[in-house]
């Protein structure tokens, strides 16, 4: 079993421009024209060190602040033999760990490629176009819209970069955090009942750590150039 929280960012309606551009060297625009496609980019590779990184670690020390704010749960907890705050630390740290280590071998990562509203921004000339001697290509939106809801299986989407300020970010964070303390009290709750029986501390163990595991891998942020799209 596995619970997931469904969690978004409220944002205005997007609304785009009918051409969205992107900035290369002479040599990537000259493939893309080329071969008639482009390569996605593994987001944690950028050239953005903070890119899929903001939540975290700050989102495990959050997950605990939580708790000690909301003393514990509302029923009794127990993580590899040990209870309460202890179970729950060595829980958080088990996450961190794996969420890491996932991070650093890319088992854990998003593929995208930039565009931007602007076809002639100098930032974007400087920064993506080998320093103004590469190419800015422009895009039709509405076949890039075409394709992206066609691809609802294989994940492929639209979207504008949303940003958030110290204090929107340090709340959603929180937030997030709570939300997964509300899981887990969810699981405590159905045992509690007899909704949901374990056949053993063990598998227990593993449904909290992977029900926690999968809702954190849903995560993504980005702090990238404000005058990006990504799809």
């Amino acid at each position: 079993m596995c619970l997931v929280v469904e969690r978004k960012i409220q944002m205005k309606d997007t609304k785009y421009p009918s051409i969205l551009y992107h900035y290369a060297s002479m040599e990537k625009a000259i493939s893309i024209l080329k071969y008639k496609n482009f390569r996605l980019s593994d987001i944690t590779k950028s050239n953005d060190v903070n890119e899929m990184s903001i939540c975290f670690p700050r989102l495990f020390d959050e997950m605990i602040n939580s708790y000690d704010a909301y003393d514990g749960f509302s029923y009794e907890f127990t993580y590899k033999e040990k209870d309460g705050r202890e179970g729950f630390g060595i829980l958080v740290k088990e996450l961190r760990e794996r969420i890491e280590k996932e991070f650093e071998d890319g088992t854990i990562s998003t593929f995208v490629i930039c565009l931007s509203e602007e076809g002639d921004l100098l930032s974007q000339w400087r920064g993506y176009a080998d320093d103004g001697r590469g190419m800015c290509l422009g895009f039709n939106v509405h076949e890039l819209l075409e394709f992206t809801d066609a691809s609802t299986i294989t994940g492929y989407a639209l979207e504008k970069v949303q940003y958030l300020s110290k204090e929107a970010l340090d709340r959603w964070i929180k937030n997030v955090a709570n939300e997964l303390l509300q899981l887990v009290n969810i699981i405590l709750g159905a045992i509690k009942d007899g909704k949901i029986v374990y056949s053993s501390e063990v598998e227990f163990d593993k449904d909290i750590f992977d029900t926690l595991y999968y809702n954190i891998c849903l995560l993504y942020t980005s702090d990238a150039a404000d005058d990006s799209l990504r799809v």
